[in-house]
């Protein structure tokens, strides 16, 4: 089922399904979002939960036992309950269940909050353990957006501008979609842009740490623009499906942990790069999309 809110710049909608935002709307008539083109991809903005990218195999290890996983978790299959609903704001909520422990044997509470403030959609994430033992995760957001934003020019007109002047580590990646715990520069157009184009996706996503929190994507051709504050998230991904000239979508991901290291089955107990939160502790993740 499709929830709406609106104000007098964006109309938004949002699915229970996922929680997964289905549209962004402006007032004067552009869809910012990437409408799920089964030609092309799928999705268009899932979240991810209880954990971000591949695991190596398809598979985890928790006490001695292994368990599989879909790429980027369960949370983007899942039905969510609407728990909260304002005149402008909707929260959704995701319960551990039998079906979830089959194959992430913990407790939580997953919920994704979306507040319409002006031009912004204001996102916060929250984890809660409800279970009796340390709850290890990670949280990602793979939202898509058009790219031309609004229709006009190409996508090699677009462009990623950091909010400010930074230095990024590009993390490197293995044939198999996975880290091989391996960085490198990542030099940026005058210190702030990637200029996009088909062949950086050739490989996949990039994937960068140390970067600013915030990026706006652009285009020469059009005034629209799109930008993604990311105060709570080390690292960040671009994406587009590779070798497909007619995939006129980037995704921004934020991610607060990255998958597991290629050839290694990630060891809940000893993971270096995921939350633990005690029993009854609370995490939040914000994030803000703001539309132009």
């Amino acid at each position: 089922m499709l929830y709406t809110l609106k104000n007098d710049y964006l109309t938004i909608q949002a699915c229970d399904l996922g929680a997964e935002l289905h549209s962004v709307l402006s007032s004067d008539g552009c869809e910012y979002l990437w409408q799920g083109d089964p030609a092309h991809w799928t999705g268009r903005a899932p979240w991810m939960f209880p954990f971000c990218g591949r695991q190596f195999e398809g598979k985890y290890a928790y006490n001695g036992k292994l368990y599989e996983i879909t790429n980027h978790g369960f949370a983007k299959l899942m039905p969510f309950t609407m728990t909260s609903q304002t005149e402008d704001s909707m929260t959704f909520t995701l319960l551990s269940s039998d079906e979830t422990r089959k194959i992430y044997p913990f407790d939580f509470s997953f919920s994704v909050t979306y507040r319409l403030i002006g031009n912004r959609i204001a996102i916060r994430l929250t984890v809660e353990n409800t279970g009796k033992e340390l709850l290890p995760f990670s949280v990602g957001a793979h939202p898509g957006f058009r790219a031309p934003v609004n229709g006009q020019g190409a996508f090699e007109d677009c462009y990623l501008e950091f909010g400010e002047y930074c230095c990024p580590d590009k993390l490197i990646f293995t044939e198999n979609l996975l880290p091989n715990g391996k960085r490198c520069a990542y030099p940026l157009r005058n210190g702030r842009i990637i200029d996009l184009n088909r062949p950086m996706f050739y490989n996949d996503a990039t994937f960068l740490a140390r970067t600013a929190r915030t990026v706006t994507l652009r285009s020469a051709a059009d005034r629209h623009s799109v930008t993604v504050k990311y105060t709570d998230f080390p690292y960040v991904g671009v994406w587009t499906k590779p070798h497909d000239d007619h995939a006129d979508y980037v995704c921004i991901e934020p991610w607060s942990g990255l998958p597991a290291v290629d050839g290694t089955h990630r060891r809940l107990e000893t993971e270096s790069d995921t939350y633990r939160l005690p029993p009854d502790g609370i995490k939040t993740f914000d994030l803000e999309y703001m539309f132009e």
